[in-house]
């Protein structure tokens, strides 16, 4: 992470701690400016499609469970949207399931390419879409100590172009109603080869196993970037603030959180390949909170 990015998150995060240790739970701080909006950068060009491995058989995935079984956690708003109980490391965000998210005769298969995404960017092909700033989410996962990485990446080697798969600490992903049910979001998704197949395989199939190999989310933390305001000056901007990459599924390149293998959003690099299960997933428009914890928490 460059030093901008940790003086711009740092600064962020000092003004989230003082708020949340305050003794007046009724205090209003006032939080930092915000880093203005960029573009994303075009997608990297493509490569040669390759053989894929043969898919390993789905692990057993987190199941929806009721409220009951849930730890009692105690949260407190940092930013607007966006809770955490930094005793726990817990950290919860606002959000609905897309708009778009909808079982049409006439277009059965949503392809999905992010997990979360913010508003008027990727909805057409998002699960859930939130309001909150994701330089904001960034700062409240530095406050649980949490260590960012780097999003996944393409890289030209021996004539071709090679992903990196992304970095940072590992952390779950819930989804909580509000009656309290949680649900693994990855269950929300089926390999479109097995769409009429009774046992289809499930998003998630290269995950953590218990050797603690294989893949997973991580705080990949998104990146700073350069660019130049309406006056020709230049300055930083967090990207995500920008292209509004939450939490990604294919690799963006500017992903808060991002699944750790990398693959591409561009069909002309790798075919897509996940689509939402309409069995699992709310009706459009629903409101939800998305819960995050490091890895064993």
């Amino acid at each position: 992470m460059t030093t901008a990015l940790s003086l711009l998150l740092a600064a962020a995060c000092g003004f989230a701690l003082t708020a949340c240790h305050s003794t007046d739970n009724n205090a209003t701080r006032p939080l930092p400016p915000l880093p203005p909006v960029a573009p994303h950068p075009s997608a990297p060009p493509a490569r040669a499609a390759q053989p894929q491995p043969p898919t390993p058989p789905t692990p057993p995935l987190l199941p929806i469970r009721p409220a009951s079984a849930t730890p009692p956690i105690a949260l407190k708003e940092l930013f607007p949207g966006v809770r955490a109980d930094l005793s726990a490391k817990v950290v919860e965000f606002d959000a609905i399931t897309s708009p778009m998210l909808m079982d049409d005769p006439k277009a059965p298969l949503f392809f999905v390419e992010t997990l979360v995404c913010s508003p008027d960017t990727r909805e057409h092909e998002s699960l859930l879409v939130t309001d909150v700033k994701p330089s904001h989410l960034h700062a409240a996962m530095l406050a649980i100590g949490l260590v960012p990485g780097a999003p996944g990446l393409f890289k030209f080697e021996n004539g071709q172009f090679q992903p990196v798969d992304a970095t940072g600490d590992r952390v779950t992903v819930e989804v909580h109603s509000a009656q309290g049910s949680a649900s693994d979001p990855r269950t929300w998704l089926i390999n479109v080869a097995d769409r009429d197949n009774p046992e289809p395989r499930r998003f998630g199939s290269d995950a953590e196993d218990a050797s603690g190999g294989g893949h997973g989310w991580v705080f990949a933390g998104s990146s700073m970037r350069t660019v130049a305001d309406k006056a020709g000056a230049m300055q930083e901007v967090y990207d995500a603030d920008g292209t509004g990459i939450v939490v990604g599924l294919c690799c963006f390149g500017s992903e808060v959180i991002a699944w750790s293998r990398t693959f591409s959003h561009d069909a002309s690099i790798d075919a897509p390949e996940w689509i939402a299960d309409f069995s699992r997933t709310p009706p459009p428009g629903t409101k939800v909170r998305i819960r995050l914890r490091p890895v064993g928490r």
